[in-house]
């Protein structure tokens, strides 16, 4: 492993104004007295240029190195003279004080100078003076926080970050406001280096499971309070767990380093005082067996760390922390790692929280950059002359009256498909380019004309052998007209049966009734039955259609699973001018918050194994990370075959009376119709969905590329947002299941074929 080393630690002094309670520097008894002094400084400077020749960052740390501005500012002047020497050497400095020393004068220099300015910091008075005390037991708030708002006040630009150390949880909320207030840079909060003789090891643990807990449940509240840079570190920490960066490893002895006025290189500031753990000195530079253990650290935590589920919030956890509980480094601390999973469980699950309540917000303020680099240039091409899917409308006829169906006002005659109009499009499939064929059987209800889609079933087959070529068929029924024979016919062709059932008797039979109002839950849940009779492996799906006052998704997907579905299915009713049934402004948002609800669902139930629990939003996190193109296949993966044999985009499109694109078995088979205009709205434009969305659908989102929108403008950005959401949750949903278990992304990929 290569060493890569450009940030450099140079400890000016051992020396400090302050006694804090919990210093660790005081812990080792005897503090060296001594100062750097500025011939050492210009060692230390041509050390570090030597090192690293094209960028280097120097940070000037303590004791309080503010005891020595002298010393800063020589080493200041110095090192950007040495790089500007170089020519090709890019320098740059960073300070970590207390902030007690911090006077106007000495704001003007750093802010001069371009200098990072960390600031220690540990909450308000009560908790800060708790620990953070002089040496005659006087506090040191006031002048800490005074001198760092005048500081802010005076260079408002200069970049501050915030450093605390956590005896306790109390001050984290405080300090989260605070760090808004000032616009720092950075906040780093540190549970774990506290005195032993003041919180023992026990009391040491609790304190850092509650801090990582408060602090997960602060950020979560912040961030849905609309507050997208209420603690950056946490933000940063989530986007490793999304995959949207990588984590900072502890770099304990390759990059990490410091090195105290003697000119011995430690790991970190945490060694200093630890003799056996010196990894070089400035004049004969660093020993390669001194290193070693650190580099080993890295190796040994790419493969004992490689199946740990904090991995990528981890990576190696703290050098130090090892140290302390083995006695070596290249080891890693047990009660760290116990920590560090808990973390990642907890930041994991605020995770779906977020992702289920403000997707969007959550990719904004964590992978905004990798999401934004994965979009399409361009949006998808509005027609394929090779659909994969074929649906066909065996019947115009229906049994049931559902107050939802958009096909009940068609002036079409209700029609049924015939030998010879069947025969043309069992020829048009077969000598389609589709390979494996999908071949749907619709209606009305298809089982009105079932002698037909029995004979369709069988022609396909048979011809299907012949140009080896492997059908699938798909049956979409309300089961009512459901037989043992029927049953058994399906079973033996290995079809997928798609059932109408919207959930349990009531929720059912609101709008799915007899012509004469009589409910069809009975009648389907027998059909189910013969279902599940007719053979072990029978394959049920079940279709959800949600409407004004039944959004309960979840509640839905566990009776349907009760009643054998494997998979599910779920439509909004819409069409208002077809169907009569309008969503609200206030019902759009019960669906959205539904469709918030059910995500945690989805995601538990996908980690389970079972992603079919909504089979559309599968399907949008199989087309992750870049993303369906366009989440309407109507026309391009999908045409709807009519009983007369001529082929539409969808059967929206047919039921409000568009041309067909074609007719099978005519001349002109292959040839593609216009379809007509496609309506795009100027707001889709410079939508970040567009290329996801492609124009919307009814069945999705009550929008349609082709079908001009009379509802008020309100309701369709609502929809709109309505789709954008669950775009956001399957870009964070792929990416919350490919960091906890892989398989089931690979898996979800392997339903759709991808």
């Amino acid at each position: 492993m290569t060493v890569e080393r450009y940030a450099f630690t140079l400890q000016l002094t051992e020396r400090c104004n302050l006694a804090c309670r919990y210093c660790y520097v005081r812990r080792r008894g005897r503090p060296d007295p001594a100062d750097c002094t500025p011939d050492f400084c210009r060692r230390f400077v041509d050390f570090v240029l030597s090192q690293s020749p094209k960028r280097v960052k120097i940070t000037f740390f303590g004791g309080e190195p503010l005891l020595r501005p002298d010393l800063i500012r020589h080493a200041v002047a110095y090192g950007k003279k040495a790089a500007a020497d170089r020519g090709d050497t890019a320098i740059g400095f960073h300070l970590v004080t207390n902030g007690t020393l911090l006077d106007d004068a000495l704001g003007d220099f750093i802010a001069a100078e371009g200098i990072g300015l960390e600031v220690s910091l540990d909450g308000p008075a009560e908790v800060h003076d708790a620990n953070r005390i002089y040496p005659d037991g006087s506090p040191s708030f006031h002048r800490v926080y005074g001198n760092l708002l005048r500081f802010v006040a005076r260079h408002p630009d200069h970049p501050v970050s915030i450093f605390s150390v956590a005896a306790s949880t109390d001050a984290l909320a405080w300090l989260q406001a605070f760090c808004r207030g000032i616009d720092a840079q950075g906040f780093t909060f540190n549970p774990i280096h506290t005195a032993p003789e003041d919180h023992p090891r026990s009391g040491r643990c609790k304190t850092v499971k509650q801090a990582f807990s408060r602090r997960i449940d602060w950020h979560q509240k912040a961030l849905l309070a609309g507050d997208r840079t209420c603690d950056q570190e946490l933000a940063i920490h989530m986007a490793c767990l999304l995959g949207g960066c990588d984590a900072c490893a502890c770099e304990a002895g390759t990059n990490a380093t410091v090195t105290t006025r003697t000119g011995d290189i430690y790991p970190c500031p945490f060694f200093v005082g630890h003799p056996d753990q010196v990894i070089g000195n400035i004049d004969p530079g660093f020993l390669p067996e001194r290193v070693k253990p650190y580099l080993d650290r890295r190796r040994t935590a790419m493969t004992s760390c490689k199946k740990c589920g904090a991995r990528r919030v981890c990576v190696s956890g703290c050098a130090f922390n090892a140290f302390e509980q083995n006695g070596r480094v290249d080891r890693q601390a047990k009660q760290a790692c116990v920590h560090t999973r808990d973390y990642a469980r907890r930041l994991q699950a605020s995770l779906v929280v977020l992702a289920s309540r403000v997707p969007e917000k959550l990719i904004e303020t964590t992978i905004a950059h990798v999401f934004a680099a994965a979009l399409p240039s361009a949006p998808p091409m509005p027609w394929d002359a090779a659909p994969r899917s074929f649906v066909i409308r065996l019947t115009g006829r229906c049994n049931l009256a559902c107050d939802y169906c958009y096909d009940k006002g068609h002036t079409a005659p209700r029609d049924d498909l015939d030998y010879p109009a069947a025969r043309r499009i069992v020829r048009h499939i077969l000598e389609s380019p589709a390979v494996e064929p999908v071949v749907g059987l619709f209606g009305g209800e298809p089982l009105l004309n079932w002698e037909v889609g029995e004979f369709l079933i069988t022609q396909i087959s048979r011809g299907a052998r012949q140009r080896g070529k492997r059908p699938f068929f798909h049956l979409t029924t309300n089961a009512t007209l459901m037989t043992p024979r029927i049953a058994r016919t399906l079973h033996r062709h290995g079809v997928t049966v798609q059932v109408s059932v919207d959930g349990n008797a009531e929720c059912h039979d609101r709008h799915r009734r007899y012509p004469g109002g009589q409910g069809s839950w009975e009648a389907v849940h027998h059909g189910i039955g013969l279902l599940k009779q007719a053979g072990r492996g029978a394959v049920i799906d079940g279709q959800v259609v949600l409407t004004p006052g039944h959004v309960d998704m979840v509640g839905a997907a566990g009776h349907l699973k009760e009643m054998g579905c494997r998979r599910i299915s779920f439509l909004v009713a819409g069409w208002e001018e077809k169907t009569g049934l309008v969503w609200s402004s206030k019902e759009i948002a019960a669906l959205m918050q539904a469709r918030a609800d059910f995500f945690p669902f989805f995601i538990d139930s996908a980690l389970r194994g079972d992603a079919g629990v909504d089979l559309g939003f599968a399907g949008l996190v199989a087309a992750e990370p870049k993303g369906p193109q366009g989440i309407c296949e109507c026309g391009t993966g999908e045409v709807y075959l009519d009983t007369q044999a001529r082929i539409y985009r969808c059967p929206q499109l047919y039921a409000a009376g568009h041309a067909p694109l074609g007719r099978c078995g005519q001349e002109d088979d292959a040839h593609i119709h216009s379809p007509g205009k496609c309506v795009v709205r100027e707001e889709c434009l410079a939508c970040w969905a567009r290329t996801r969305c492609g124009g919307g659908c009814m069945v999705r989102n009550q929008s349609c590329a082709w079908i001009a929108s009379r509802r008020p403008a309100r309701d369709a950005e609502m929809w709109c947002d309505y789709m954008r959401a669950e775009f956001a949750r399957a870009i964070l949903a792929y990416r919350i299941l490919e960091s906890r278990r892989p398989r089931v992304t690979a898996a979800i990929k392997a339903m759709f074929g991808v």
